[in-house]
């Protein structure tokens, strides 16, 4: 979008992350992302048949945000794209949904990037929640949005920070579904 403050995305991102965490504490653990739902079924703390009922779920969710924020920017993205719904460019609005690399980062350069962004926050994530440490859960929330902010200010410049396949590929199959093409 034209010249985004990254900064208060960064944050902005970070205390979304936080609420939804707390949202979704006594439903399902938090669990919002499948790599971090993956990690919990090899680490043994997840049976299997719910790494698959979560990803799904986890998926549509994303899937429906994307609805619900595409409703709420309609005017943004008919202003700024002149009334078309553009990929790349000054007029640009995809960006609104899902991640895309800069223009100097390769496809290889953006999958470590979101590799290693996902590793520190499935590293980070099990930190913070091992019962060893005695963390409060109350807590928790608040430093999952903490870690998220750092990821997003860390490795946001060159892919995004996506970090969740949920959350990228729910919104590139709504952005597919109304007409923004298969860029």
């Amino acid at each position: 979008m034209t010249n985004p403050n990254t900064t208060n995305i960064s944050f902005a991102w970070g205390f979304g992350f936080m609420f939804a965490v707390y949202l979704a504490a006594s439903i399902s653990g938090a669990h919002l992302n499948p790599a971090i739902t993956f990690c919990s079924w090899v680490l043994g703390d997840l049976p299997l048949i719910k790494v698959f009922t979560y990803s799904f779920a986890q998926l549509l969710g994303a899937f429906c945000g994307s609805g619900i924020s595409f409703i709420g920017h309609l005017d943004d993205i008919n202003k700024i794209g002149n009334n078309e719904f553009v990929v790349y460019g000054v007029n640009a609005t995809a960006g609104l949904f899902t991640t895309y690399a800069a223009d100097h980062v390769s496809t290889v350069g953006a999958f470590f990037d979101q590799l290693i962004g996902t590793s520190i926050l499935s590293g980070c994530i099990t930190l913070i929640t091992d019962k060893r440490l005695k963390i409060p859960p109350c807590l928790v929330p608040i430093l999952a949005g903490l870690l998220m902010t750092m990821i997003a200010l860390s490795y946001g410049a060159n892919a995004g920070f996506a970090n969740n396949p949920a959350r990228d590929l729910g919104p590139r199959l709504f952005t597919l579904a109304v007409g923004y093409g298969t860029d």
